[in-house]
């Protein structure tokens, strides 16, 4: 399993990930970080456990905006959102990046819940 290093905050870790999964860790990790950036710009000091804590919630949001704004892509079609349809392969293609969104998200909120219970 390869390491890569990753700076979140002001703070550098070791993060371990599948092969071949190197890079996308990377980005998610820089996501994390801009978000880090934003709330330490804004308090100046925070405690690594919050500055993880409201970083994983803004993530979060945005997860949730973009699930809203699936809803309104189907409901501009007007579907609902949980009936079952005949799909396209744009409508399949768009599921499967939200899939894999949800997916990656779960698990750097699993990561950084576990860093925060570290620290704690």
């Amino acid at each position: 399993m390869p390491d890569i290093k990753a700076s979140i905050g002001s703070k550098s870790y070791t993060l371990a990930c599948e092969f071949g999964q190197e890079d996308r860790l990377k980005l998610a990790a820089s996501r994390i970080d801009a978000y880090a950036q934003s709330l330490l710009r804004q308090f100046k000091t925070l405690p690594e456990e919050q500055m993880l804590l409201m970083s994983a919630l803004m993530l979060a949001d945005d997860l949730l905006e973009a699930e809203e704004k699936i809803l309104q892509y189907r409901q501009k079609e007007g579907e609902e959102f949980l009936q079952p349809r005949n799909k396209s392969a744009q409508d399949d293609d768009l599921e499967l990046v939200m899939t894999n969104l949800l997916k990656t998200a779960t698990l750097k909120l699993k990561n950084i819940s576990h860093k925060i219970k570290q620290t704690g």
